[in-house]
């Protein structure tokens, strides 16, 4: 997931609400912060949106593990490389 530059040159506001390119980005924002505080067991795991997305796996481990999307984004690796 990337994020896009802010839309600096479009008015922020539409009387009553954020413009769409205001609120395009905010939901941009929106979920690339929500992958930061996610948890739970293996079955849980989310979809990978973007390359180093971590996630903690609560199912690895005595007391869970964190895991990470891999370079090519296809799947979940521990932080030496291995599988989860």
């Amino acid at each position: 997931m990337r994020l896009n530059h802010p839309p600096i040159k479009s008015k922020f506001d539409d009387e009553n609400a954020p413009s769409s390119p205001w609120a395009d980005w905010a939901g941009q924002i929106h979920d690339i912060t929500r992958t930061v505080i996610q948890s739970g067991t293996t079955a849980q795991r989310p979809a990978i949106k973007f390359i180093g997305q971590q996630y903690f796996d609560t199912s690895l481990g005595a007391n869970g593990k964190p895991i990470f999307a891999s370079k090519t984004g296809t799947t979940w690796v521990l932080a030496d490389g291995t599988a989860a």
